[in-house]
């Protein structure tokens, strides 16, 4: 840890407005790398999450297959959930018609 005549230098961690999130996150999916996105904007790319352990799309063509990805993962969600209430609603019903 760095330190400053022996004593903790304390990192201070710069908190970024919904506003400044949506403006940087528009023009990543305009097709903007997020190399330049992050030059321009003073960030580091790590700062942007990386959700199920995956990093971001780096290219416009890595965040179009991406987003193809998540929009069969959502159809994929919706069809269990549809399968699952399908499943509940026959489990309750057979429970009505048992003495």
């Amino acid at each position: 840890m760095p330190t400053n005549g022996g004593k903790y230098i304390k990192k201070t961690r710069r908190r970024y407005d919904r506003e400044f999130k949506i403006s940087v996150v528009a023009e990543l999916e305009s097709g903007k790398p997020l190399a330049q996105i992050a030059r321009e904007y003073g960030i580091d790319p790590s700062v942007f999450p990386a959700p199920g352990g995956m990093s971001w799309p780096r290219t416009p063509k890595e965040h179009s297959a991406a987003m193809a990805t998540i929009g069969l993962n959502e159809a994929r969600i919706a069809e269990l959930e549809r399968l699952l209430g399908q499943a509940h609603a026959e489990n309750e019903l057979s429970k009505k018609r048992s003495p």
